[in-house]
């Protein structure tokens, strides 16, 4: 009798152990930030998290912090409609007056409350944390110096992460909505220009299952500073093995105008990768308007195999 009951606490601690995930740097990521508010307020103002690992990860007692005040404290329960963030899913974090009134009206945020505080709506960012109960930072970004690395306080556009596994403190892995692909609505009715649980706007969702592919976003772009939130453009691509790239800038003519990579070593294990092109050309200077080529070369470390792709990037200006 004894031994069954060993045997059967033994179960119990093992199917616990495996539904409690302890999550480490990275794991949970700040993957949405409407630090700008809403076209009803600039008070409603959001904030998502996403879930890079497999498992489920309790959140109970972890806090945000913006320029070191807790912005957000999720041992408060009275806010709290879930404690879990969903293997690889969303937790949306939205403040609510004492109305009842929530920054996005038709999605029920994970955490509601006055005791989501406002981030600054002023262009120089803050350092946002995402602490553990134990106090441990898991994730976090650092715009304390720096204008925001995206989003648009005129538009009311998100700032959202491109790669959620990569760096959080790339400016180059953040962008703004790009206004197409949106979800919910605020608390007058407008369209959130943000993806509040949903798949960012400039996640690069096609790379996800295709090798050595790839992609130009944010064209055209504006280098002349047109239009402030639309200066540079990202180019990315996938590989799945060690190898050397080289992306290079043609006009339509074929002249070589930027040399963005020039066989550079790069780790096939931490895919997708992003570079960001500002317009410049090799003399310095913001290229002329028009139709440019962006070609990649990928060469593998291992095997010699050479991949090639091309796409079009295009330097505007707004007249």
């Amino acid at each position: 009798m004894i031994r069954k009951r060993v045997l059967y606490l033994t179960a119990m601690m093992i199917m616990l152990t495996g539904a409690l995930f302890a999550a480490g740097p990275g794991d949970v990521v700040i993957n949405e930030v409407a630090w700008m508010g809403t076209d009803e307020s600039t008070g409603h103002e959001w904030l998502e998290l996403y879930n890079n690992t497999g498992s489920d990860v309790d959140l109970t007692d972890w806090t945000i912090e913006s320029d070191g005040e807790v912005i957000a404290d999720l041992s408060d329960t009275s806010d709290m409609n879930n404690s879990t963030i969903s293997a690889s899913g969303y937790y949306l974090i939205e403040y609510k007056n004492t109305d009842g009134e929530t920054s996005i009206k038709d999605i029920v945020g994970d955490f509601q409350g006055l005791g989501y505080q406002e981030l600054g709506n002023n262009p120089i960012g803050e350092r946002v944390l995402l602490k553990n109960f134990s106090g441990n930072i898991i994730d976090e970004i650092d715009c304390s110096s720096v204008d925001w690395f995206g989003g648009d306080s005129d538009e009311k556009a998100t700032m959202e992460r491109r790669f959620p596994e990569q760096d959080s403190n790339d400016e180059a892995n953040w962008g703004t909505n790009n206004r197409m692909i949106r979800n919910g609505w605020d608390a007058d009715g407008n369209p959130i220009n943000g993806t509040p649980r949903a798949k960012n706007s400039i996640y690069a969702a096609a790379m996800e299952d295709l090798e050595g592919v790839l992609t130009v976003e944010d064209s055209p772009f504006f280098p002349h500073g047109d239009i402030p939130d639309r200066t540079t453009t990202s180019i990315g691509y996938k590989i799945e093995n060690d190898a050397e790239v080289s992306i290079r800038i043609y006009n339509v003519e074929g002249n070589l105008k930027a040399n963005i990579l020039e066989n550079e070593s790069v780790s096939g294990s931490v895919s997708p990768h992003t570079k960001v092109w500002d317009g410049t050309g090799k003399g310095g200077d913001i290229v002329p308007v028009g139709i440019y080529i962006v070609h990649i070369k990928i060469v593998e470390d291992d095997t010699g195999d050479i991949t090639t792709e091309q796409a079009t990037a295009v330097v505007g200006r707004k007249f």
